[in-house]
């Protein structure tokens, strides 16, 4: 790894440079193009905007001053409140406008004129209130008809000085848009130019670029295909200079030049290979005769039906001597034989394993006569599903054989069967003998398999490759004894 680690780090980073450097090069060319057309319409879009908004509050003064003679005419006609509430309006409107006109203007001479009209609007305001004094005392409304003539035509004084300063602002805009729209045109154009220019560079340095870098490639490539075809003399040598892709180059000849030491190396080993491939092909030969020899002399000593047709013969040869007993015992043992053969690693009905469990207790009954008690305890209603086969026995010879052999009282083997689901039983093998110790128990759960449970594991294991999963648990009893539990179902389909 740190070999690997110090060679990348020696490797050069050519391609790399001149990657950044093109790319590089003409986001910068366009950024700062940006740039300057952004600051540049940011720059007039200030002022344009300062000029539209001043057009715009003297518009609205205009228009308050207007109102406020009119709601002003009206009042000293009818007098009615509501004039006077919308006179306020207007006047509070114009007076905020004024005041913004006042703080932005930069044109002295505008600014004097706008505080003159600023004047005339309190000239306007003080004869309004001198006005409002004379409706409240009741006065001829004679004078106070004239009072309304003189503001009217005051408020039109008023509209016409700002409309004044409005012409010129209008004149100042209508310039500043000329000047602006030119500068536009030109930007347009200069804009234009430098794109045109700065894409007929970028197109010659791509393809100065692209042919220094693929054409190296392509060659490469062309090697790579041919190599891999069989062509394994084929040198590429120095084609790029000291970048990436020169070291790729030189690598693929160096790579080149090792597989061809390699294939001459394998060629001169194939020869022996395949001679030890023929001993080895004789040898596996005469080792399967002698297993098929091995097994043919197994199966001649040990035939299953060979027994069980002997035992039948036995059974009819008591029944004719009148051995009830020894009959019914070859009956018990030629049942469980059959079982045994037909079961093997198939799937049985629950009944049928049942069935011979009944069988094999019945002789193991007989061998310990009084010293062996069975009991079995079903539920009425058990579901008939399908369990892999020959399942329970090897448990009960288990608690026979290492619980109830051992113990000098009575021993007692309960195997109980109960729902536990729509298709799905609990079986529970209970006995009072010598019991298990922790030390197996630990054993069985880590799968280590010791002649003493052999059985036990082997249906452990069994109920794993039938059902994917742990159904199976063993543990000693507090009063003494062993108790297994298994949840067997239904088998759907077996691997």
């Amino acid at each position: 790894m740190n070999k690997a680690n110090n060679s990348t780090n020696i490797l050069p980073y050519g391609l790399k440079k001149r990657l950044n450097t093109v790319f590089l090069g003409i986001i910068l060319a366009f950024s700062l193009l940006n740039i300057f057309s952004l600051l540049w319409i940011s720059i007039y879009s200030k002022q344009l905007a300062y000029h539209l908004t001043k057009q715009s509050e003297l518009q609205e003064a205009i228009s308050s001053v207007r109102d406020m003679g009119q709601h002003l005419f009206n009042y000293s006609r009818r007098n009615n409140s509501d004039y006077l509430i919308y006179y306020y309006n207007e006047l509070s409107r114009f007076k905020k406008d004024i005041n913004r006109l006042l703080e932005s203007e930069e044109n002295n001479l505008i600014k004097y004129q706008l505080n003159d009209i600023n004047k005339m609007i309190n000239t306007l305001e003080h004869s309004a209130q001198n006005m409002f004094k004379d409706i409240k005392n009741n006065v001829q409304p004679i004078y106070v008809h004239d009072t309304g003539d003189y503001l009217v035509r005051l408020s039109g004084y008023i509209i016409t000085d700002l409309q004044k300063i409005s012409e010129k602002n209008i004149k100042k805009l209508g310039l500043f848009y000329v000047e602006f729209s030119n500068r536009i045109k030109r930007m347009s154009i200069l804009s234009i130019l430098f794109l045109l220019s700065a894409l007929i560079v970028t197109i010659l340095v791509s393809q100065h670029f692209l042919e220094t870098v693929t054409r190296p490639i392509h060659i490469l490539a062309d090697h790579l295909v041919r190599f891999g075809e069989g062509n394994l003399e084929l040198r590429i040598g120095n084609i790029n200079g000291p970048d990436e892709i020169g070291i790729l180059c030189s690598s693929f000849d160096n790579m080149a030049a090792q597989i061809r030491n390699l294939v001459n190396d394998i060629k001169g080993k194939a020869e022996l290979e395949r001679k030890l491939n023929e001993q080895q092909i004789a040898r596996q030969e005469a080792e399967k005769l002698l297993k098929e020899s091995e097994l043919s002399n197994l199966q001649a000593q040990i035939n299953p039906h060979f027994l069980f047709n002997t035992l039948n013969i036995l059974s009819s040869l008591s029944l004719i001597e009148n051995a009830e007993k020894t009959t019914q015992t070859i009956g018990y043992l030629s049942e469980l034989l059959r079982y045994s053969l037909n079961t093997s690693n198939k799937k049985v009905k629950l009944k049928e394993e049942i069935s011979s469990i009944r069988n094999y207790m019945a002789i193991q009954t007989l061998r310990f006569q009084d010293k062996l008690e069975y009991i079995e305890d079903f539920d009425p209603d058990l579901p008939d599903i399908e369990i892999p086969g020959m399942i329970l026995q090897p448990l009960i010879e288990n608690a026979i054989k290492h619980g109830i052999e051992p113990i000098e009282q009575k021993g007692i083997l309960s195997l109980r069967i109960k729902t536990a689901g729509p298709r799905e039983v609990e079986v529970i093998i209970r006995d009072n003998g010598a019991g298990i110790s922790e030390n197996v128990i630990n054993m069985l759960n880590s799968k280590v398999l010791q002649t003493r449970s052999i059985g036990i594991t082997n249906v452990k294991k069994r109920l794993e490759y039938y059902y994917g999963k742990n159904v199976f648990s063993i543990y000693g009893l507090k009063e003494g004894g062993t108790e297994c539990r298994i949840f067997l179902s239904d088998i759907v389909s077996v691997l």
